[in-house]
This record gives structure tokens, sequence and C-alpha cells, in this order.
């Protein structure tokens, strides 16, 4: 069964010669349809009870039904809706690409996410592999450092900026 445009449940199937073996998107059908139907823009008029859709004076489009003066608006409304169906096809397929576009930022933003997790994620581990290593060693209870052999047992606590950030860092965790 062809492949068709689904709108709020109901699904319209392309015109002949707009389906191929390859799938279009919706707003290639979209496109195809406008592009293979009388060009565009498209107007109504005439009385109520003989609405002409056209698109000038010697192209006409459709001649509408009527309500035999029942609902005279509805009968005027349709005519203008069916009016501007190239317009409003033309619209929806560009608001379709950027749905489309809007989906591929989204997915490769996610993908970013995920590997900035990951990159945390092994930088955390790493961090807490090198604090261990530190703490093995001994090298890092207060008043003893590792910056300078003149430093051991210093009471100053005026270390090189190396001994600062590491008992920073342990502090932080």
């Amino acid at each position: 069964m062809p492949m068709g445009l689904r709108i709020s449940g109901r699904t319209f199937l392309p015109a002949k010669g707009l389906t191929g073996e390859t799938m279009m998107t919706r707003q290639d059908e979209l496109r195809n349809m406008v592009k293979l139907a009388t060009s565009g823009p498209w107007n109504a008029d005439g009385p109520v009870w003989n609405l002409v859709v056209y698109s000038s004076l010697e192209n006409r489009i459709c001649f509408m039904a009527h309500s035999n003066g029942l609902n005279d608006d509805r009968d005027i409304a349709n005519s203008r809706l069916i009016a501007q169906a190239p317009t409003l096809a033309t619209d929806l397929a560009a608001a379709l690409d950027e749905v489309a576009r809007l989906d591929r930022d989204r997915r490769l933003a996610e993908a970013q996410v995920d590997r900035l997790l990951a990159l945390s994620t092994s930088m955390d581990t790493d961090f807490e592999k090198f604090l261990e290593a530190v703490q093995a060693l001994g090298a890092m209870p207060e008043g003893y450092c590792f910056c300078s052999r003149d430093r051991i047992g210093d009471d100053s606590k005026t270390h090189e900026p190396e001994c600062a950030d590491i008992r920073a860092l342990m502090k932080g965790r």
C-alpha cells in the first residue's frame, strides 16, 4: 500500500507519480504536490452559490459545492481554506524541515552530553586514583610535604603551589 500523508488521523494518498522506490519525507511529498499542482497563489471568489477557486481568470482550480443557503459562512470558509492550500502546504513543509533540523540538533546535543558525562566520570575516577596514591604515599598530612626535602616538618605551612593545590583538592573531596 502506498505511503500517504497523515493529518488528524486521516491518510491522504499522493497523486500518481509522487511515490517511487525511495521513501519521501512528508515535506518532500508536500513540495511535490505543490510543484505538480497549479501554481499559486490561489483565490476564491464568486457568489456563494457559485464559488470558484482559481489561480487566474483562465485557470480555475475547482468549483465549490454549496449548501443551498443552509450555511453560507461555511461554504465561503471552505473555499478560502482550499485557496490557501499551496501556501499552507509550503509553510507546513518548511515547519517540518525545521522540526527535523531541531531533532537532529537535539540528538547531537544529547550525544555530546553523553560524551561529556563519560569524560567527567573518567576524570573523577582518575582523580580518585590520584588522591588514593598521594594518600598512600603519606605525603600530605599536615606539616609534611613532598615539594622540598627542606620542608619536612616545616610548621610555616608556606608550601609551594603544587602542595597547596593538592591540599585544597583533598579538602574539597
